[in-house]
C-alpha cells in the first residue's frame, strides 16, 4: 500500500503511519513541518520495514499554494497513492482569537481551507479504491464555549467531506472522516476540563484499520465517542450553555 502522510508530524498521524506499517507491506511519503520529527518517525517506520519511506519532505501547510505541487510531487514519487492521510491542524482558544484577525485567519486556513485544498488535489491523482481519510474531530458535532472556533472548522470540514464523498464515490474513491475524542497530544496538553484521554496510539490503530478496511466513512475513535456525542446533542440548550468551559 502506497501513503501518503499529509502532517506526517502530528501525533496521531504518526500512530497511524506505525500503525499501517505494522499492518500491512507499506511505502509512505511523509508531508511535515518539524524535520527533527520527520526523521525520527522516518526511523521508526523503517525499524519496522526497512527502505519503506520514499520521501519525508519538510513543508509549511499554510502555504495553500504550495499544496498541489507537494502532492503532485508524492504522486510521482510512489507511482500510485493508495491511501493518503491528512492529519494536521491547530487548536486555538477562544480568547486568542476573539480579538485577533491574524489568529482567527489562522486557525480556518490551517484547520479548514488546507485540508479543502489537499482533498480536492488527491481527488485529481488518487485512483481508483483509493482512500482519504481526515482526521476532524468530535468537537465538530457539539462546541464548547472555550473552542468555539475549532469546533466550527472542524464543523466545516466534516460537512465539506460529506458533500464530496459523492464526487470521491464516482471515481471510485473513499472518503473516511475521522473523529477522534480526548487524545493525549501536545496540542491538549493544556486544555482543561478532558475525559476519557487515551493515547495517540489506540487512535492510530483505529484509523489504520479503517484504511486497511475502507471503513467506515465517519470514524468515531475510541468508538464510544459515537455514543457520547449522540447524547450531548440531544442536550437541551439550557444546559449546553451550561456545559464546562
Amino acid at each position: 500500500m502506497n501513503i501518503l502522510s499529509i502532517g506526517a508530524t502530528a501525533a496521531i498521524s504518526q500512530a497511524t503511519c506505525l500503525a499501517l506499517a505494522k499492518e500491512v507491506p507499506s511505502s509512505f511519503y511523509l508531508i511535515g513541518r518539524n524535520v527533527e520529527k520527520l526523521e525520527v518517525l522516518k526511523k521508526q517506520l523503517e525499524a519496522i520495514r526497512p527502505g519503506c519511506v520514499v520521501a519525508a519532505r519538510s513543508a509549511d501547510l499554510r502555504n495553500l499554494e504550495s499544496i498541489p505541487l507537494l502532492i503532485e510531487d508524492a504522486h510521482a514519487a510512489l507511482g500510485t497513492i493508495d491511501a493518503a492521510l491528512i492529519g494536521h491542524g491547530t487548536l486555538l482558544h477562544r480568547d486568542e482569537c476573539a480579538d485577533d484577525l491574524g489568529k482567527l485567519r489562522q486557525i480556518v486556513e490551517e484547520n479548514f481551507t488546507s485540508e479543502v485544498v489537499c482533498v480536492n488535489q488527491l481527488l485529481r491523482v488518487i485512483e481508483r479504491k483509493g482512500i482519504i481519510a481526515v482526521v476532524t474531530s468530535v468537537a465538530g458535532d457539539a462546541a464548547r464555549p472555550s473552542s468555539a472556533m475549532y469546533s466550527a472548522t472542524k464543523a466545516a470540514l466534516s460537512r465539506y467531506l460529506q458533500g464530496i464523498r459523492g464526487t470521491a464515490w464516482e471515481r471510485g474513491v473513499r472518503v473516511i472522516d475521522v473523529r477522534p475524542g480526548w487524545v493525549d497530544t501536545p496540542m491538549t496538553k493544556n486544555v482543561k476540563g478532558k475525559f476519557w484521554v487515551v493515547r495517540p496510539e489506540t487512535v492510530g490503530r483505529d484509523i489504520s484499520r479503517a484504511i486497511v478496511k475502507r471503513k467506515p466513512e465517519v470514524l468515531y475513535t475510541p468508538w464510544f465517542w459515537r455514543w457520547i456525542m449522540g447524547v450531548i446533542k440531544l442536550l437541551p440548550t439550557a444546559l449546553h450553555k451550561r456545559m464546562a468551559k
